[in-house]
């Protein structure tokens, strides 16, 4: 038991300090931005946002606000790539018509440790 007991407590030191190791380390980014007018610079509401995570394994769609403005969040780590896409799906509705858009998106150790990615984004009209 005392040689159990010896591991146990070496385990829970990480960078000489203790830390709790509770289960599996869950890492939530927040993305958020605005979709704007390329030309105007007018915020776009009613676009589709599309976030494709880990080669299409999962993904999270949205679609921006009244102000142009999305968020969402999901688990991502350093050197992750994403794909951002984003499309004008209700046409004329919006300020006029958009072209879709396809961003290709890394998470930097930055964006990690604050656990916050801006995507903001400019489109142009058809």
């Amino acid at each position: 038991m005392g040689i159990m007991g010896a591991g146990f407590l070496v385990g829970c030191f990480k960078y000489g300090a203790p830390v709790a190791e509770y289960g599996v380390e869950v890492n939530g980014i927040h993305f958020y931005g605005d979709i704007k007018s390329e030309d105007s610079l007018k915020n776009i509401p009613g676009l589709t946002v599309k976030l494709v995570f880990e080669e299409g394994w999962d993904s999270l769609v949205t679609t921006t606000n009244a102000t142009g403005h999305f968020e969402l969040s999901h688990y991502a780590y350093e050197g992750d790539h994403i794909t951002m896409k984003v499309i004008d799906n209700d046409s004329l509705a919006n300020i006029g018509y958009f072209e879709n858009k396809t961003i290709d998106v890394e998470i930097s150790g930055r964006d990690y440790s604050n656990a916050e990615k801006e995507l903001n984004v400019l489109l142009k009209k058809n």
